[in-house]
Parts: structure tokens; C-alpha cells; sequence
């Protein structure tokens, strides 16, 4: 594994770690953060 993997991994761990409500993938060139659905009452963003 490389050290920009092991990086990525690190930082979607830490940020799901500190804000649970948000949800982190990542593939070989992308990252994606969004916030997961819930009942929290705060709505959804989105594209369509």
C-alpha cells in the first residue's frame, strides 16, 4: 500500500471518527464526503 492510500484511509476514519452524521469513500482518483440520511431534521443536499 501506498502512502497516499494509507493517507486517504487515515483521513476517512478520522473524519467519520469526528463527525459520525458524514460518510467517506474514496477509489484510486476521488474522494467523496457525504452526509448520510437520517432523522436528524437538518433535510438533504443534493445534485440531480
Amino acid at each position: 500500500m501506498d502512502r497516499g492510500r494509507k493517507l486517504i484511509r487515515q483521513l476517512k476514519y478520522l473524519i467519520e471518527d469526528h463527525f459520525p452524521e458524514l460518510e467517506v469513500e474514496y477509489s484510486r482518483d476521488s474522494i467523496l464526503i457525504r452526509v448520510k440520511n437520517g432523522d436528524s431534521g437538518r433535510g438533504s443536499a443534493g445534485y440531480s
